[in-house]
């Protein structure tokens, strides 16, 4: 292989990893990574991409194979936070979606992004760690909102961007935006390899809380 060309290839995909990994994202709210990887499909060659009834994305070679298809897969959520109601100017109620231990949650800082991608910082007041389906936290907002955050808005811990140190990521949502990044990187290698048409991308919804997307996919082939 051309060196240069496989430097290029590495740039363009540490770029992708770098971008996914950023992205809030939660079970059942995965329309950011969505769009990005609808963008993503629509400037490459010889790629497709198909939505199911689930609302997982299939991404496929447009090249002729008539070998049985083989599916990379990657899931599109991250244990995140999503709005259930605003309380107050100050204050939120809402779920998390996803699994870590109750004792990460009292006093830590997280990130509430409303549609148009504005963040807002709150430190986790409260927790119901019983609360069902979900377990619930009162978030105390830093500054005053009023109307702006919605029903079904991503929270996520507040961490620092993606950046890569001595050859390790660290990013706030790398499981598994970490996994979709390397699933198309892999595809954008593939699509170039003769006899490999039949290789495509599965990216599933909604895994953090049971691997719902999967579990569909699977049941209706």
């Amino acid at each position: 292989p051309d060196p240069w060309v496989e430097c290029g290839k590495m740039k363009r995909h540490v770029r992708w990893l770098m971008e996914l990994t950023a992205i809030p994202t939660a079970a059942g709210r995965e329309d950011r990574v969505i769009a990005w990887i609808e963008q993503w499909v629509g400037a490459q060659k010889g790629i497709s991409l198909k939505r199911d009834r689930f609302g997982n994305l299939l991404l496929k070679q447009t090249r002729a194979s008539f070998k049985t298809p083989i599916y990379i897969t990657a899931h599109l959520d991250h244990p995140a936070f999503v709005v259930r109601k605003q309380i107050d100017e100050r204050h939120l109620e809402m779920e998390f979606r996803g699994g870590v231990n109750d004792a990460y949650f009292v006093g830590a800082k997280i990130e509430v992004f409303d549609n148009e991608g504005n963040g807002y910082t709150g430190t986790i007041a409260s927790l119901k760690p019983k609360a069902k389906p979900f377990k619930r936290v009162t978030v105390h907002l830093q500054r005053t909102v009023a109307g702006i955050l919605l029903n079904g808005d991503v929270a996520r811990w507040k961490l620092k961007p993606p950046s890569i140190r001595n050859g390790l990521l660290h990013a706030p949502a790398c499981d598994d935006l970490g996994g979709v990044a390397a699933a198309i990187a892999a595809l954008d290698v593939i699509r170039n390899i003769r006899g490999l048409g039949h290789v495509g991308v599965l990216l599933t919804r909604a895994e953090e809380i049971g691997f719902v997307g999967a579990i569909a996919a699977a049941k209706h082939k």
